[in-house]
């Protein structure tokens, strides 16, 4: 593999004019090692010493990547990083898989480069700090997708099934969110305000149109409703529910399942006695209406 080393000072003439792109490293002038001496793999498209003066301004002026502290080490000591061209593309070839590929081949020869990603058309394989993640989530709350963008998602997961380990790990991650007591008050807020919101309601409609649950599904779904522990309904709840059933006949097939699910259940005392006492009022209620 024969490279073409440019020293920094010589780039002007010796790189004036060149292939459509080229993939260069970038080299530390103190170390022999042929290995080691590769700190850095990039990639231009424009002349290389326009792209090598880039990186002395970038961090000339601040830039806060471990390329950019590096190259500031270097010009403290009166030094400055060595390019040398390792592939003279074309257009032929696509120039992200290129570098893409040069990084991993420096990457497994063991040398120590300062590039923050994997290389190519992305930033993929970067590594962001805890702050970093905490502003990019803050940054992108409350942005709904657009159709399009859920359409790519829907169908980068479709047919997609997580491994065992995955789905370990999952479950690990939502444990503990069951007993956070500031998450939950989130969640449900958020969901309160999704739900306030006439096209998520048909959008979610839309898509469990047609859905059938198993009988293990079902069964567990009716597990949780019988041992969930609920609030009693405010008067305003139970006024909405009475009025939406209100007026509604139940079919035949719906009144012989609510027979057969109430077979065999037997009702505490205070249910029963206040079964009486709705009775009762309604019967006061019926009494106090004058007749026609």
């Amino acid at each position: 593999m024969s490279w073409s080393g440019v020293p920094a000072g010589q780039t002007a003439l010796a790189l004036e004019s060149g292939p459509d792109w080229v993939v260069y490293v970038l080299c530390d002038p103190r170390v022999d090692d042929p290995v080691l001496r590769i700190r850095y793999v990039g990639f231009t498209s424009k002349r290389p010493k326009l792209r090598l003066d880039a990186h002395f301004s970038e961090a000339r002026n601040g830039g806060r990547t471990y390329k950019c502290n590096w190259v500031r080490e270097l010009m403290a000591e009166g030094l400055l990083p060595i390019m040398e061209i390792v592939d003279p593309g074309s257009a032929e070839r696509p120039w992200a898989n290129t570098e893409i590929a040069w990084i991993k081949h420096f990457r497994d020869m063991g040398c120590h480069l300062a590039n923050g990603t994997d290389g190519g058309d992305g930033r993929l394989g970067q590594i962001c700090s805890e702050a970093t993640r905490a502003k990019m989530s803050e940054s992108h709350r409350g942005i709904p997708c657009s159709p399009e963008s859920r359409a790519k998602i829907s169908a980068f997961h479709k047919g997609r099934k997580p491994t065992p380990e995955t789905r370990a790990k999952l479950s690990a991650a939502q444990q503990w969110r069951g007993e956070d007591a500031e998450f939950l008050a989130r969640l449900g807020a958020a969901v309160k305000v999704g739900m306030a919101k006439p096209w998520v309601r048909e959008h979610l409609s839309e898509v469990r149109k047609g859905m059938k649950a198993s009988p293990e599904t079902r069964a567990k779904l009716s597990m949780v409703q019988r041992t969930r522990k609920r609030k009693p309904h405010s008067l305003e709840t139970r006024a909405r529910i009475s009025t939406a059933h209100t007026g509604k006949k139940l079919s035949k097939e719906h009144k012989a399942k609510l027979s057969k699910s109430s077979a065999g259940r037997k009702q505490s005392p205070e249910t029963i006695a206040k079964r009486m006492e709705t009775m009762s009022e309604k019967r006061e209620a019926k009494k106090a209406t004058p007749r026609p």
